[in-house]
């Protein structure tokens, strides 16, 4: 349990880390685009009031004739006259009108006093009252900058880069021109108040964001552990030997494939393991036969049962030969799963090699009431271990005339075909079921019905044949002979390179 929560917390961190990165990345980034939108809003609305004070500007220089009256008083007065929520009433600004009476028709004739404001107090509010606040709510008047037709500055700081301009006109010449730095922090204290509150509110978001995301990481960290603790349990019991282990792989993602590789492996290794203890089995019941019949006759010439003659000799070398083939193929077929059967490479042609083979068993042929034909192919000259092919093909054909019913009949086929080495066996009954040919090649296999053992062998011949046709990089198979029998059709590459 101690490795299942190491990796449970590296897991953790690792989503907690990556969680944290990208909420926290688009936390900053959403928080500055915000601040960002929000003071370029606040530059459109100033643009606006920019030209408000332009206008009123307009209409000072209009009644004064320059701007030499306007004091920094006069532009205090002038910028809150102009904010928005008083209007602008005059190019001299003053107290709103507290007349209750309707504006005056600007198309008619006026009375005599009508548009002035009535008497009382005087403009900055009734005596010992404070004057009211001048307003800027925007805060322009430390951004605004006043120069005259000349280019001077009248009133304001030195323009900044990026400033915005308003030229002044009157009566259609220019009087001057209004500049306005750029707006790059809020100013106001609601708008930095409002700013404070959104980014306050991402900010939640996004610690509400990151508590869920570690919260699913924890648990998917505990999911893959779990899961990956079944994988670690039942690799664990087949180390162990118990080759029956399975893993639920019914997931489709990388985890659910390990546990289906797992599972496969374990059920090769089941069938390996039935293998070796068939093969150990297999390998005794070969070897206690002749050690039998050479105790047996031992015994009987010891006991004088049988006299110590020539025939009882040759019946001992006859049994001591098949003993010493049967453990030289049992050595071949092992070196041969280790990928170390020795293999004497040399330029030959495999028909040459099969037409040889084939001459050489025609006696034995028709000694057992058998006719054998060879029809030779193309020349296929390859790469290959001549003496390896000899044995295959003497393997071959004597299994073919041991196991095939007289009269019969057996052909052989040899030749280069679009690029490689083909060779077919082909002999008469008796067949071989579907199922009989499944294990044809298996080491120490006999048929029942046609491939008994009463008609010797070591039952190794075709395991051997195997072999050495894969350690050429072939392919060997069994099939229906058009003969009637079974067919074994191999099928060699044509190299100048050893196979790997």
């Amino acid at each position: 349990m101690r490795g299942y929560s190491r990796l449970s917390l590296k897991l953790f961190l690792l989503l907690g880390m990556v969680s944290l990165l990208s909420i926290g990345t688009m936390a900053l980034l959403m928080s500055r685009e915000l601040e960002s939108g929000f003071i370029g809003y606040l530059n459109v609305v100033q643009n606006e009031r920019l030209n408000t004070v332009a206008a009123a500007l307009t209409r000072f220089y209009r009644e004064n004739g320059s701007f030499d009256e306007l004091h920094p008083e006069t532009w205090r007065r002038l910028l809150s006259s102009t904010a928005p929520d008083t209007g602008v009433r005059s190019a001299r600004p003053g107290p709103p009108e507290r007349t209750g009476r309707p504006p005056p028709r600007e198309d008619g004739p006026r009375a005599e006093g009508e548009g002035r404001p009535p008497p009382g107090p005087p403009e900055d509010g009734p005596p010992g009252r404070p004057p009211p606040p001048q307003r800027d709510p925007l805060s322009l008047g430390p951004r605004l900058s006043l120069f005259d037709v000349q280019g001077r500055r009248v009133i304001g700081p030195p323009p900044v880069a990026g400033a915005s301009e308003v030229g002044l006109m009157v009566e259609g010449k220019p009087v001057g021109r209004l500049t306005m730095a750029p707006l790059v922090v809020a100013a106001e204290a609601r708008d930095a108040q409002f700013l404070a509150v959104q980014k306050h509110s991402i900010a939640t978001a996004a610690g509400i964001g990151l508590a869920i995301s570690i919260l699913f990481g924890l648990l998917v960290a505990r999911l893959w552990v779990r899961r990956i603790g079944a994988v670690e349990h039942a690799t664990a019991r087949i180390a162990g030997g118990d080759f029956a282990a399975r893993i639920d792989d019914s997931d489709r993602d990388e985890i659910g494939a390990l546990g289906r590789n797992v599972n496969r492996m374990a059920e090769s290794l089941s069938q390996l393991e039935q293998a070796r203890r068939k093969w150990l089995a297999d390998i005794a019941h070969e070897l206690r036969t002749p050690l039998t019949v050479l105790q047996a006759e031992i015994e009987a010439l010891q006991d004088g049962v049988r006299p110590l003659d020539k025939a009882a000799l040759q019946s001992l070398a006859d049994e001591t030969r098949h003993l010493a083939r049967l453990t030289d193929d049992l050595r071949l077929l092992a070196l041969a799963d280790m990928r170390a059967l020795p293999m004497e490479w040399r330029m030959a042609d495999a028909v040459d090699i099969a037409t040889t083979a084939a001459a050489r068993w025609q006696t034995s042929a028709r000694k057992a009431g058998l006719t054998l034909n060879f029809v030779p192919g193309a020349p296929a000259h390859s790469l290959v271990d001549a003496g390896r092919l000899t044995q295959l093909f003497d393997n071959l054909l004597a299994n073919s005339i041991r196991y095939t019913d007289a009269p019969g009949s057996l052909e052989v086929r040899a030749g280069a075909e679009r690029g490689r080495i083909r060779l077919t066996f082909d002999d008469s009954p008796p067949g071989l079921a579907p199922s009989e040919r499944a294990g044809l090649f298996e080491p120490l296999y006999r048929p029942d019905a046609a491939r008994s053992r009463a008609k010797g062998g070591s039952g190794l011949g075709l395991a051997l044949a195997r072999a050495i046709v894969q350690a050429h990089g072939g392919t060997i198979h069994a099939a229906d002979s058009p003969l009637g029998g079974v067919r074994i059709a191999i099928d060699l590459p044509i190299t100048t390179t050893p196979p790997k």
